[in-house]
């Protein structure tokens, strides 16, 4: 995933993802929860958000904006964790968001 651009205070942004193993196969999310959490900008904001799966066995899930995902402008790093009941794994950072204000 490559950094997304997004302004200041939109919403209904699609945040998609693709999951996939270090050996480039998908993870299967049946029967999982999936979150992405959205950490960085100017005032180090940490926001954990669910996502929709959308195709559990090609690994794909989404997130779509809402206002307050997008209120503070700067750089932030996206990571995907996904929960199998009692088992948590995290991928590795997948992507980044940098949101601009329009002047």
């Amino acid at each position: 995933m490559a950094t997304e651009k997004v302004v200041k205070n939109d919403v209904g942004y699609r945040l998609s993802f693709t999951l996939t193993n270090q050996d480039g196969v998908a993870v299967n999310l049946t029967d999982s929860t999936v979150t992405v959490t959205i950490s960085g900008g100017i005032t180090r904001t940490k926001l954990t958000r669910t996502c929709v799966v959308n195709d559990a066995t090609a690994g794909k899930c989404y997130y779509d904006l809402i206002a307050t995902d997008t209120a503070v402008p700067g750089n932030y790093t996206l990571s995907v964790i996904i929960t199998y009941a009692s088992k948590k794994y995290t991928t590795v950072t997948t992507g980044s968001m940098e949101i601009v204000e329009v002047v």
